[in-house]
């Protein structure tokens, strides 16, 4: 973008210079017309003189003497007679002068013009023409000052708006940070207090479980940063899915949420664990959006098979709820206890596998859709 706005400049300046240098030299070959057209008519003046002095039995000297004594510019005549160079009686001859030499059988004259005048606007052509230059400069430079403050006044803007952005990120993330260790932290006490009552293992175990879920989420947010690292391995997906599923047949039950597995079994390079996690998260994301469904049946589908040069893999729920464009930004969630980094690794995830990660509504589905490269 700095690069268009160089180049911009520059172009104008170039276009206002060419523009300048075009009039000038417009007004210069307008002058040297002028110039030529004016001896020329002169000269024209003079022969029609001769010729018609010449054709009426006159003498072309005398009227060349008379019209030498009413012209402006025309200050010397002189004609060749027996080898000599003889001036009229009124001339007036200056190193200065431009001469132009006509031939009138029998006569030769050499007419003498004074060009002062013509000289005087010449010098006030270039005085215009130098005087236009500065001008221009002082346009371009008025113009360079003003585009500077101009995109100047547009970075500030731009920064600042990015500034309050990542404000609004970070306090955002801060907020959520500090929810959900305080959820967790509370979850402990409560546990502990449980425990203290009862002595029940029960409460251990789900202590465990919170500890775990707590060190995953801390483990998250600090690699949000962090490009992943893949430890790819020739798997079959299609058993890797159906292990991940069996991890949510009771919770299926206890929920009375139907599914559905249809996967093909497929033979390619990726990361086990990142893939199972990116899995289970889009899972827990379906199990937690049915909790809104009410008086329907709630069903889960997921559906893998091969597409080409890709594996397609479709996690569908039918809850109610609208999927926002923002779903996959980090730190944002449909749920008031959600972390809001799952769906966020599951785009980093699939991503750093080459693949495409989107979710769209289709006749009353969310659809979840990971496309994985099979090469």
């Amino acid at each position: 973008m700095k690069h268009r706005r160089v180049y911009l400049f520059i172009l104008i300046i170039v276009l206002t210079l060419l523009a300048v240098i075009a009039d000038i030299f417009f007004i210069w070959n307008e002058y040297k017309k002028f110039y030529y057209f004016f001896l020329n008519e002169e000269t024209s003046r003079v022969e029609s003189v001769v010729k018609g002095t010449i054709s009426a039995g006159g003498d072309p000297v005398g009227a060349l003497d008379n019209y030498l004594k009413r012209s402006k510019i025309l200050k010397g005549v002189s004609y060749k007679l027996e080898g000599r160079n003889i001036f009229l009686p009124n001339s007036q001859i200056s190193p200065n002068f431009i001469s132009r030499t006509v031939k009138i059988p029998p006569f030769e004259f050499t007419l003498y013009y004074d060009v002062s005048k013509l000289l005087h606007f010449k010098e006030h052509l270039i005085f215009l023409a130098v005087f236009l230059l500065i001008l221009t400069f002082i346009f371009v430079a008025v113009l360079f000052l003003l585009l500077k403050e101009y995109y100047r006044e547009k970075l500030e803007r731009i920064n600042e708006k990015v500034r309050r952005k990542n404000l609004e990120v970070i306090n955002l993330a801060i907020h959520s940070i500090v929810h959900e260790v305080k959820n967790r932290l509370n979850v402990l006490r409560l546990l502990i207090y449980r425990y203290n009552s009862t002595k029940s293992e029960i409460y251990i175990n789900r202590m465990k479980k919170e500890i775990e879920e707590l060190s995953r989420y801390i483990e998250e947010t600090s690699d949000l940063r962090k490009p992943i690292s893949l430890d790819k391995e020739r798997r079959n997906i299609g058993e890797v899915l159906k292990q991940v599923v069996n991890e949510f047949n009771n919770l299926f039950l206890s929920k009375n949420i139907k599914f559905n597995l249809s996967v093909e079994d497929l033979e390619f390079p990726f990361d086990e664990k990142k893939i199972s996690s990116a899995v289970i998260d889009i899972l827990k994301n379906a199990v937690e959006a049915l909790d809104s469904t009410d008086g329907k049946q709630k069903e889960i589908r997921v559906v893998g098979k091969k597409d080409r040069n890709r594996y397609i893999l479709e996690i569908c729920d039918n809850s109610p709820l609208e999927l926002p464009e923002t779903l996959f930004e980090p730190f944002y969630s449909t749920k008031e206890k959600g972390f809001g980094i799952g769906l966020y690794n599951v785009k980093r995830i699939v991503e750093a596998h080459g693949g495409r990660v989107s979710a769209e509504k289709r006749e009353g589905w969310s659809i979840f859709r990971m496309e994985l490269p099979i090469g």
